[in-house]
């Protein structure tokens, strides 16, 4: 796990106009980690796509809580310099061992 990313929220502000303005900001709750970031291959790709048929990546970190109570479609990860984003799509936590947290990403391009 040798990439730093950080785990961002996406919020939403009510305008007077009554739209609403989304911006992206740090989950205080995961802040910043240590992953490995995964392109799918093979038969990974084709098993992932019968979750989401946008899966593209694979996002390994250490065990994070009970993430997967949340909604993680609101959540994605960005790289240190903000170049890369991967939009979370499924949490697994693999074997229930409470070791790692696998996500299922789409690298927004």
């Amino acid at each position: 796990m040798r990439k730093r990313l950080t785990m961002q929220i996406l919020t939403e502000t009510p305008q007077d106009d009554g739209t609403v303005l989304e911006s992206w900001a740090t989950d205080g709750s995961v802040g910043s980690v240590w992953a490995e970031i995964l392109p799918l291959r093979g038969d990974e790709f084709f098993e992932a796509r019968k979750v989401d048929a946008t899966v593209t990546h694979r996002v390994l970190t250490r065990h994070i809580g009970d993430f997967g109570v949340q909604k993680p479609k609101n959540h994605r990860f960005r790289n240190e310099d903000g170049t890369r984003f991967f939009h979370v799509l499924s949490v697994i936590n693999p074997e229930e061992r409470n070791i790692v947290t696998e996500f299922l990403c789409k690298e927004e391009v």
